[in-house]
């Protein structure tokens, strides 16, 4: 077991500090703080490791990595961290982590990943704050995150990775989320959407994963999911949908299809047992 002391702790040349797995205990000093050139911080895998992010981090106005993730790490976000305003990454997953996304991660301008899974955040997600322009990983999944998604998702021109999965959204899935075209996978499943499927959805030409299970959805399975020709699983289980399949004829990659638990009607097309006979698993009226 290795207990983190740091007494009166100064290096401005100390740049990298990574521990994984290494038996840390005890709780992240604020001396952290002083070290004023310190570039990038990663402590994970270490559960015995408790206490709380220490505010003296937002000092370290090098830093451009902090992840500390699967430690016994509890409460807030403390707003002042965002004063670290070159922070590209910032992975918080697997703690004991609650409250909400301060408003303040506005200042990282420059943040490309933000990965705060499996905590207990809570409240709206700031969608007008978040660094729209360089964002590219967005990981809020396994929270208790509530209300609808912003229309400003629309403005994350370089978001690849979009996860809300294991929360309470609830509302409508925007259609200005037919802008966000860089989007490769997207998981919603197990939250509170009770709209329809915006037909906008079909812009997202390099998507790969969609998974929208376990909600309320209604309304048709739009045609436009035809146009995503990179889809390689499409996964609508477990919502209210109705109508019959679209032609997935042009979805020559679909490898996993999920429509079970809808209200869908009609004919099986004859293409889906093509499907099946070249390997897609499929799962539709179970």
């Amino acid at each position: 077991m290795i207990v983190i002391y740091f007494p009166e702790l100064a290096c401005s040349t100390f740049a990298f500090f990574l521990a994984d797995a290494v038996g840390l205990s005890g709780e992240l000093p604020p001396e952290l703080g002083h070290l004023s050139g310190l570039v990038n911080l990663i402590i994970k895998s270490d559960e015995a490791l408790g206490g709380t992010i220490p505010p003296s981090l937002g000092h370290l106005f090098k830093m451009e990595q902090l992840g500390i993730s699967f430690t016994g790490l509890k409460g807030s976000i403390p707003p002042e961290i965002f004063r670290a305003t070159n922070m590209r990454y910032l992975n918080l997953q697997h703690n004991g982590l609650d409250g909400t996304i301060p408003a303040d991660i506005g200042l990282t301008t420059s943040l490309e990943k933000l990965i705060i899974s499996n905590n207990k955040f809570s409240g709206n997600v700031p969608w007008a704050k978040l660094p729209a322009s360089f964002i590219e990983v967005l990981a809020l999944g396994n929270n208790q995150f509530t209300g609808p998604i912003g229309k400003e998702i629309g403005n994350f021109a370089e978001l690849k990775y979009l996860y809300l999965e294991n929360n309470q959204f609830n509302g409508e899935i925007v259609s200005e989320i037919g802008s966000a075209t860089s989007l490769r996978s997207i998981n919603f499943d197990h939250n509170m959407f009770n709209a329809t499927i915006p037909r906008q959805i079909g812009r997202l030409i390099n998507l790969e994963y969609l998974s929208l299970q376990y909600n309320q959805l209604t309304g048709v399975i739009p045609r436009e999911v035809q146009q995503l020709i990179e889809l390689k699983t499409l996964a609508l289980g477990d919502n209210k949908l109705s109508g019959g399949i679209p032609d997935l004829v042009p979805l020559t990659k679909l490898q996993h299809l999920y429509l079970f638990g809808n209200e869908l009607s009609g004919v099986i097309p004859a293409y889906i047992y093509d499907l099946q006979s070249i390997g897609t698993r499929l799962t539709c009226f179970e």
